[in-house]
Parts: structure tokens; sequence; C-alpha cells
């Protein structure tokens, strides 16, 4: 998923743009680009180790 979403953010998506910047380069209508986004930025979440 990220070769195929990663080329849709050349040239970068400006900062004042987003989030709308973003969703406006994944096809689809309703909730599907969102969905997609949220899917493809899930690999970066992380969490904090406990006790912290």
């Amino acid at each position: 998923m990220w070769q195929v979403l990663g080329a849709r953010f050349l040239p970068p998506v400006a900062v004042v743009r987003l989030p709308a910047g973003l969703l406006e380069r994944i096809p689809g209508q309703g909730q599907a680009p969102l969905l997609a986004l949220l899917t493809w930025l899930w690999p970066l979440t992380v969490t904090a180790p406990e006790g912290r």
C-alpha cells in the first residue's frame, strides 16, 4: 500500500492544506479516502512504554 499511495504525495502537500490536501489525493467517495489514509498511517502509530 505504501508504494501505491506514496506516489500520490509528490509534490508534498503544503502544511496549510492539511488534512484536506491529503484526502484530496486519495481516490474514492464518502468515507473511503479517510479509511484508506488511516489504514496507511496505522503502522506509524506508536505506543509509549508502560510507566511513562
